[in-house]
C-alpha cells in the first residue's frame, strides 16, 4: 500500500541563553534523511559541533549509492571521526561535541533506519504502542539496561553522562542500526533531545500521536509539554516528529 509522509520540526532554548541543538533534513525521489544534533553545553563549540554533524552526515548521505545510504553506521562514524579531527588541532576550550541521531526512509522498500550516538533519541509509535528505537551512550541508561529498570533513566543522577559523543574518537563497536519496516498502519517516528525525553512519558508521546491530525500539532504539543514540566534550568529542547499514513 502506498504511504504518504509528512514531518515537522520544533525547537525551543528553555532556560539556556542559546539554542545549540540542530536539526537538518533532506530528499529525493528514492528516500528522505533526518538528522538531530544537540551540541554539548559547558563546550564553546556546542552548537557548531551540532551544524557540522547534521550538515555532514546529509552531505555524505546525498553521495552515496542506495548500499552507502543504507550504511548509517559507516555514515555516522565518518562524520564523528572529522569532528574529531577537527577537534584535535582546537585548544580544548575552543572543541565541539554533539550527541545525534540519524533516521533514513526507503520509499521503495518502506524501510526505515535509525542511528544514534549519545542520548538522543529516537521512539517509533503505531497504534498507541511506542518503542525506543535508540540506547543511549551513558551511564544510566547502560547499568539501567543491565538491571532491567529503564524508565528509571530519566530521573537518574548519571542520566547525561555520556560514554561517547560526536567529536571524539568512536572506540569499542561501532553506533548500532535499528532497521524498521513500515506496514499500511498510521505510524510515527519521533527524533528529540533530552530536553523533550526526560520531561515527556512514552505514553504521553503515544497519546499526542494519536490526537495529531499533522506531524506539526504533535510536535506542538510534546514541545508544550515539555515547557510545562516545571523542571528548573530547562535545557534546549528539539523534536521532529514524521508520520506515515496510507493514502487514501
Amino acid at each position: 500500500m502506498e504511504l504518504t509522509c509528512h514531518f515537522a520540526s520544533g525547537q525551543t532554548a528553555g532556560d539556556r541563553p542559546t539554542m545549540e541543538d540542530r536539526c537538518a533534513s533532506a530528499g529525493d525521489e528514492y528516500g528522505q534523511i533526518w538528522v538531530v544534533a544537540d551540541g554539548l553545553g559547558g563546550h564553546s563549540g556546542g552548537a557548531r559541533a551540532a551544524e557540522f554533524v547534521c550538515g555532514r552526515i546529509i552531505s555524505l548521505w546525498r553521495a552515496a549509492d542506495a548500499g552507502g545510504r543504507g550504511d548509517l553506521p559507516t555514515l555516522v562514524s565518518a562524520t564523528a571521526s572529522e569532528l574529531a579531527g577537527a577537534n584535535a588541532s582546537l585548544h580544548r576550550t575552543e572543541r565541539g561535541y554533539s550527541t545525534c541521531v540519524v533516521a533514513t526512509w526507503e520509499a521503495a522498500s518502506g524501510l526505515i533506519r535509525v542511528c544514534g550516538v549519545g542520548d538522543t533519541r529516537c521512539y517509533h509509535v503505531t497504534d498507541g504502542a511506542i518503542e525506543l528505537c535508540t540506547r543511549d551512550d551513558t551511564v544510566a541508561f547502560r547499568f539501567a539496561h543491565e538491571i532491567g529498570t529503564e524508565p528509571g533513566v530519566r530521573a537518574h543522577p548519571d542520566r547525561n553522562s555520556l560514554l561517547r559523543a560526536m567529536g571524539s574518537e568512536m572506540t569499542g563497536e561501532p553506533p548500532k542500526m535499528q532497521i524498521l519496516q513500515l506496514d499500511d498502519r498510521r505510524q510515527g517516528l519521533l527524533i528529540c533531545t533530552d530536553g523533550i525525553w526526560e520531561h515527556v512519558l512514552d505514553g504521553e508521546i503515544a497519546l499526542d500521536l494519536l490526537k495529531s491530525p499533522e506531524a506539526s500539532d504533535w510536535v506542538a504539543f510534546l514541545l508544550r509539554r515539555a515547557a510545562n514540566a516545571g523542571a528548573n534550568d530547562r535545557d534546549n529542547a528539539t523534536a521532529v516528529g514524521i508520520i506515515w499514513a496510507p493514502l487514501t
